[in-house]
């Protein structure tokens, strides 16, 4: 076989071929080379590597079915053997204490906006104080932080150009007003497009 994948696959290619199939001769190579190439194949890279290198001998051995040197392509005649598929996992959520754990104190509170107020992350970052009206027990999401082409941040209306009002709840309310006593803002809103105090 070694003599076909230097001129089918491209350079490096070869690593997680030859050292398994290069000794093995065309016509030996069957359903049970297969499955046992691509088990050994799976503990050397992740599933979905696994799926483009194994293109490689299934084109070296199609070029010997042009060359005559084969007569079908066990790559593709054989039922049993199937090229790498990923794994069927469920994705699993974390939680709200596995994020909040994983921040910095002054960025917690965006996850309980998030979840609570059901914000985008720019229009969590984009809220100010002015915006919480903890005796309506309302939320005003009137702009979103952004960044432009070269990383500069603005504020803009939040997505749609539409403004909103969100109900805040006793609990939610009672976390923000923690997180302002612990971290007041360094700076007032002056206008509700471009600027918003911070949450530093």
């Amino acid at each position: 076989m070694d003599d076909l994948i230097g001129s089918v696959i491209p350079p490096g290619g070869e690593v997680h071929i030859i050292p398994l199939l290069g000794a093995t001769a065309l016509r030996d190579i069957d359903a049970a080379v297969l499955r046992a190439w691509k088990t050994r194949l799976l503990t050397r890279v992740e599933w979905s590597t696994a799926q483009v290198i194994w293109i490689h001998p299934s084109t070296i051995l199609e070029a010997a079915v042009d060359d005559d040197r084969l007569v079908k392509n066990p790559c593709k005649a054989s039922r049993t053997v199937k090229a790498p598929k990923p794994t069927k996992r469920k994705a699993k959520a974390w939680t709200r204490p596995t994020v909040r754990a994983g921040l910095q104190d002054r960025y917690r509170i965006a996850v309980d906006l998030g979840v609570g107020l059901g914000l985008r992350q720019g229009e969590a970052f984009g809220l100010g104080e002015d915006d919480l009206d903890f005796d309506a027990g309302v939320v005003q999401v009137r702009r979103q932080l952004r960044w432009d082409s070269e990383g500069r941040p603005y504020f803009c209306l939040p997505k749609g150009g539409k403004t909103r009002d969100v109900p805040l709840s006793p609990n939610l309310a009672r976390r923000v007003q923690e997180h302002l006593n612990r971290r007041r803002p360094s700076w007032k809103c002056d206008n509700a497009s471009r600027s918003a105090p911070g949450w530093s």
